[in-house]
């Protein structure tokens, strides 16, 4: 069974149609990326699939794990197994980096120092969350999203700001994860890290659908590179 169904979602808010009778599926313990420039949909999309976006503005089909989420909060769709990340790190930054993750943990203490240490963050658990810098606050999130334990972890452009050194490093924690048996779906619209840690691919544009499959068919397709880099003028 796929982790998530989605057929003909649409998604508007007033006259703008962000999202336009969108088809996808995500399949289980893998890394399946958003792609396209800035507007193209694809936090609306997340923001819909975790509860965010009121079932108003929505109409489709949305499923996970075969169950309909119309009408489902963001709280019960969670608990259903889907946890997500934010385009900025909300975190309780008048709590520990030990602490935030305790927040979500379903499991020991010593699970959580491990998981902490997996992110880059051994030996910082008691430091306030104020303490970090934009990159380990990135990492802590994630690291406490994956606290509960999902089957589906949404990622909202995790590594925005990141430099070159810290980008690898998420990359690495991000395919440690997928191993788990943890599916993600990664929001990113740096092409060059997309293509190298997917296993497969949507490319947006206008809240359209224009290219799906593998990281090399997508880079490839005429739709995604007038979408990155404009229509070739001609002589």
């Amino acid at each position: 069974m796929n982790l998530i169904e989605l057929r003909g979602l649409t998604v508007s808010f007033g006259g703008v149609r962000a999202l336009d009778a969108l088809d996808l599926d995500v399949e289980p313990a893998t890394i399946h990326a958003l792609l396209g420039p800035n507007g193209s949909g694809k936090s609306t999309l997340i923001n819909t699939l975790s509860g965010v976006t009121p079932a108003v503005n929505w109409r489709g089909e949305v499923r996970f794990r075969g169950e309909n989420l119309r009408g489902k909060a963001h709280y019960q769709i969670s608990r259903r197994g889907m946890a997500r990340t934010f385009q900025t790190p909300r975190l309780f930054d008048t709590l520990t980096v030990l602490d935030n993750v305790l927040a979500g943990w379903r499991r020991s203490t010593a699970a959580a120092r491990a998981e902490l240490e997996r992110a880059g963050l051994g030996g910082k658990e008691a430091l306030p969350v104020a303490r970090l810098n934009a990159a380990e606050r990135r990492m802590l999130e994630m690291a406490r999203a994956c606290s509960g334990a999902p089957l589906l972890l949404l990622l909202d452009e995790p590594a925005a700001g990141m430099s070159a050194s810290e980008r690898e490093m998420l990359c690495t924690y991000l395919r440690q994860t997928s191993a788990q048996g943890i599916g993600l779906l990664l929001v990113e619209h740096d092409m060059k890290m997309v293509t190298g840690l997917a296993s497969r691919i949507t490319a947006l544009n206008f809240g359209r659908k224009i290219a799906e499959g593998s990281p090399q068919a997508v880079a490839a397709d005429p739709a995604v590179v007038e979408a990155y880099l404009g229509k070739p003028r001609k002589e």
